[in-house]
This record gives C-alpha cells, sequence and structure tokens, in this order.
C-alpha cells in the first residue's frame, strides 16, 4: 500500500473513532438521564415534540441497532442489502457534510416509540446498545477501509463510516430536542 493510502485509510479509521465515540457517549448520556430523572423522562412538552425524552432515546436505541446491525453486515461484507460500493443521494451529501439534521422529519414506522413502555425495558435498550456498539470498536478500522454500501432509505447508500456518522448526527438530534422537552417543562 502507498504512503497516501495508508493516511487516507488513518484519516478515515480516526474519523469513524470520533463517530464511534459519540454514538457511545449518547448511549451513556440515556443511561445518566434514566438513573437521574426515572419517570420524569416520560413527561412531555408537545409545543415542543409529540415524543416524551423517554420516548425519544427509545427511538434512538431502535434506530441505532439498525446502525449497529448494518455495521455488522458490513464487516461480513454480503447480505441482500449490500453493495460492492456507491454513494450518497446528491441531497444527502451537504447534510452528511454539515453534520447537522434538520427538524420535522417523521420517524419510519419500524423506529417509533410505543406509547407505553416500561423504564426499565429503555434501560435494558440502553445497556444492550450500549455493549453493542463497544463491542464493534475493535472493527472500526476495517470498516473504515470497506467501500461497500448499505442503502439508508432516505439517505441512500452508505459505507459504514457514513453508517456511524448518521447514528452520531441522529443521537445529537434527538438530545438536542430532548434538551428543548426539559428547558420547556421547566
Amino acid at each position: 500500500m502507498d504512503p497516501s493510502s495508508a493516511t487516507l485509510l488513518d484519516t478515515a479509521a480516526a474519523r469513524s473513532a470520533r463517530e464511534h465515540g459519540g454514538l457511545v457517549r449518547s448511549y451513556e448520556r440515556g443511561l445518566r438521564e434514566l438513573e437521574r430523572e426515572g419517570a420524569r423522562l416520560f413527561e412531555r412538552a408537545p409545543e415542543v415534540s409529540g415524543w416524551s425524552p423517554a420516548q425519544h432515546r427509545f427511538h434512538l436505541c431502535l434506530a441505532s441497532e439498525l446502525v449497529v446491525r448494518n455495521l455488522r453486515t458490513l464487516l461480513r461484507g454480503s447480505g441482500r442489502h449490500v453493495a460492492p460500493a456507491g454513494l450518497p443521494i446528491p441531497e444527502a451529501l451537504p447534510l452528511l457534510a454539515r453534520g447537522r439534521l434538520p427538524l420535522g422529519a417523521d420517524a419510519p414506522r419500524m423506529v417509533t416509540p410505543p406509547e407505553a413502555f416500561e423504564l426499565d425495558f429503555l434501560g435494558e435498550l440502553l445497556t444492550s446498545g450500549h455493549a453493542d456498539l463497544l463491542a464493534l470498536a475493535p472493527e472500526l478500522p476495517s470498516l473504515a477501509a470497506s467501500r461497500a454500501v448499505i442503502p439508508h432509505q432516505a439517505l441512500g447508500p452508505l459505507t459504514a463510516p457514513l453508517w456511524l456518522r448518521f447514528g452520531r448526527m441522529h443521537a445529537l438530534h434527538h438530545e438536542r430536542i430532548v434538551a428543548r422537552v426539559r428547558a420547556a417543562r421547566r
């Protein structure tokens, strides 16, 4: 491998590690919120969001579980949705570069949180999701090196580094909404 290719791979691995770390920290913040706030996580501020902070965290767990599943599939290098290469749709590129999701999108049905659930179940989702992400850490260099893609339903084909970026962006997006809900409840 020539030195410039090695440098690009090192840069991609470092970026993937940062995105991964951001997603891991989101789970850690969720676990601390659960411990600190308990049932208050179910309190809503309808003027800000139709979901409670607990529902936002539940949604994040479901969506991040899909991110992790896609990353594992990309590690295997084969699967029903895996393609050898591809690019996100043109409209997704500025969004991914900016690193921030816009407000107002509806969540797909498969990652919509239920109206009612137990806090203990949310705790289990947060704990298992956190562990699943930590287990991926040793694979980050391999994931960063892969050009294989799996399509995101709105953004188009994403490589593993872009799946990590989306996961972190998505987590921050919902954490900002949760902060606004908390502020409105005061």
